[in-house]
């Protein structure tokens, strides 16, 4: 069994995945569409977090910074001090094709994983400068990587300390419960202490983004207006609040530039979260915090 980790403060946790970079089996003008719809998606995020100064997490998937025009754009916004001061880079892999089998879908095989792994952190590192320590497998799992002791061993060898993969609920769509199968509040979590003391999994909890603005391919449902996204939002964060826990939403800056071209969602989620008396914090800064409980306890 996992162990929870109690935090004693409410915390939001604000995390996109970055990914569209036009894959390859698309037409010239849909791929260069689809990266022009996550540039545009990264300057509305980064616009966001700025003007409000809170912190977040960029998951970049490898192949993003592998397109000069994309790269361009990140190294763009990292030229502010503030987005530095604020944003986190960590990786989602290089291909975005998933850790586990899915329903439909072949994933990658440990050595493919561990390729992906190491070489998007290079990517990243010579890249941008950033040493990414966290990793969000690309689609997530119902459990996350549990009981994946060969997946769990390669990633921390690759110098991986927290994963965000616990994304889906028990049919493998979403929305993430807050509850696990023995009624516990599902939580940041160490996997095994014994074999990795410093390996914490961060899950995300309730509605994958694109699925609340229809266009999720494994949970369809009706699309939500950004207002009824909002109090969506708003009702998990009042009782993370009531009951002091972390609240990890899961955002796609994809998804918000072709829904949402004012950050409305994002924006309302952080001030109404830094209001009701939330800390929001990107995904490192959170791992940071909870290594740094179990030292002090």
């Amino acid at each position: 069994m996992v162990e929870y980790v109690k935090v004693d403060q409410p915390i939001l946790i604000i995390g996109y995945d970055w990914e569209r970079y036009g894959k390859e089996d698309l037409s010239a003008d849909e791929q260069k569409k689809q990266q022009e719809t996550d540039i545009k998606g990264l300057q509305i995020i980064c616009t966001v977090h700025k003007s409000l100064e809170k912190p977040f997490t960029l998951f970049v998937l490898g192949k993003m910074l592998e397109k000069p025009h994309i790269l361009e754009t990140l190294l763009s916004e990292l030229s502010f001090k503030k987005i530095r001061e604020l944003v986190d880079l960590e990786q989602h892999a290089y291909s975005h094709v998933e850790f586990k089998k899915l329903p439909g879908r072949v994933p990658l095989t440990p050595n493919q994983i561990e390729w992906e792994v190491s070489h998007t952190r290079e990517l990243i590192k010579n890249k941008t400068g950033y040493e990414p320590i966290g990793i969000r497998p690309p689609q997530g799992h119902y459990k996350g990587l549990q009981s994946e002791y060969e997946i769990l061993g390669l990633l921390y060898k690759e110098g991986i300390r927290f994963i965000s993969s616990d994304l889906r609920n028990e049919k493998e769509q979403f929305p993430s419960s807050w509850y696990d199968d023995e009624g516990n509040v599902r939580q940041p979590y160490y996997y095994d202490m014994n074999r990795f003391k410093d390996l914490i999994e961060i899950p995300t909890h309730g509605w994958n983004d694109n699925a609340l603005k229809g266009m999720s391919r494994t949970t369809k449902v009706r699309k939500h207006t950004l207002e009824e996204e909002v109090e969506i939002h708003k009702t998990n964060i009042d009782f993370a609040v009531e009951n002091i826990l972390c609240y990890a939403p899961l955002f796609h800056p994809w998804a918000t530039a072709m829904t949402d071209e004012q950050g409305y969602v994002i924006s309302s989620i952080l001030k109404y979260a830094s209001k009701s008396g939330m800390r929001v914090m990107n995904y490192k800064k959170t791992y940071q915090y909870i290594i740094s409980m179990m030292v002090t306890k």
